[in-house]
């Protein structure tokens, strides 16, 4: 047998972000020693993928699988590959190319991504304290 929380949670939460988008007006106060001051709400279309030289940077660290990918695909990445998954992990290179890419593993294999014309390709290298080395390689969501 469900709980009421089982049963109607989810549904509550759905209709109270429903009430939020109906009711917002797209205007925002902002409270200060002067004059309250109202800003239109003028987003970017949702279309519209901005995308950052670098997604992530030397000396972040990342707890896990997840809060990379979240980070890349955030700054227009995807991932197309992998090696090792030891976390948590911190960033000691990050390699950019376009159309091709090429790297080598710390047990010295040399891998090489090609056939990306278009686009912007990326290698973050992680390791963590003990040395284990994690490698993800990034394609960015949409041809230059």
């Amino acid at each position: 047998m469900k709980s009421w929380r089982e049963k109607y949670l989810i549904p509550l939460l759905i209709l109270g972000l429903v009430a939020a988008f109906l009711f917002d007006d797209g205007v925002v106060t902002v409270n200060s020693d002067e004059e309250p001051v109202a800003v239109e709400n003028e987003a970017a279309p949702l279309t519209e993928v901005v995308q950052s030289p670098a997604a992530v940077e030397v000396g972040a660290t990342f707890a896990s699988h997840d809060a990379l990918l979240t980070t890349q695909q955030f700054a227009g990445f995807v991932r197309i590959g992998s090696f090792g998954e030891h976390w948590p992990a911190t960033v000691t290179e990050v390699i950019d190319g376009k159309d091709t890419i090429s790297f080598v593993r710390a047990n010295g294999t040399p891998h090489e991504y090609r056939g990306f014309d278009g686009y912007r390709l990326q290698v973050v290298r992680l390791r963590t304290a003990q040395g284990e080395e994690t490698l993800m390689v990034f394609r960015s969501l949409s041809k230059e």
